[in-house]
């Protein structure tokens, strides 16, 4: 089947989310201190916090001044090259918080300049797959509702989901290999 849509997610795709909330509670990302496989790592030690309490800390200003992943930049290219850049969209699920959305607004328009317009927020990711689109993400459950209503899914390894096993020691990845699949 042709690809004619790339869908991307933006925390831990295109936006190091992990790290800047290892960066609000002062912990060593790498090697991973956490427990594997498990989505809401900062309920565990060494941060250990409640997923409210964390919710506060990432505000506006925390989303928009996130570093972009290692990989982001090539995966953009990559989905441009594919589908071109009209076809090629942000989704993100947002925290119901305060300025998550305008800070992951501000962050798109910041560093891929022209896509604030193929930005959506919102956490029903499915309602955008169909027969030839792709999406991108991190969490499991995402790519499998996605494909479940006819798109695709690329599952980007990261310790929280079923390809921990593919992240490296220092949290990289092979982004061409997983791209080539």
């Amino acid at each position: 089947m042709k690809l004619t849509r790339i869908c991307i997610d933006l925390d831990e795709v295109v936006a190091n989310w992990y790290e800047g909330i290892c960066d609000l509670y002062d912990v060593k990302p790498w090697p991973y201190p956490f427990p594997v496989n498990e989505w809401d790592f900062y309920n565990h030690p060494p941060i250990g916090k409640p997923t409210e309490e964390v919710k506060k800390l990432a505000d506006e200003n925390f989303y928009f001044n996130l570093q972009k992943t290692a990989y982001a930049d090539e995966l953009v290219l990559w989905a441009k090259w594919m589908v071109g850049k009209e076809n090629t969209f942000f989704l993100s699920t947002p925290w119901h918080n305060n300025g998550c959305c305008d800070g992951k607004r501000r962050w798109v328009d910041k560093n891929y300049p022209g896509y604030l317009k193929r930005t959506f927020l919102g956490s029903h990711k499915w309602i955008a797959a169909f027969p030839g689109s792709l999406l991108i993400d991190d969490k499991d459950d995402n790519i499998e509702e996605f494909k479940k209503y006819g798109g695709g899914g690329l599952l980007i390894p990261r310790p929280w989901n079923k390809r921990c096993d593919e992240v490296k020691e220092d949290g990289s990845i092979d982004i061409h290999e997983i791209i080539r699949q």
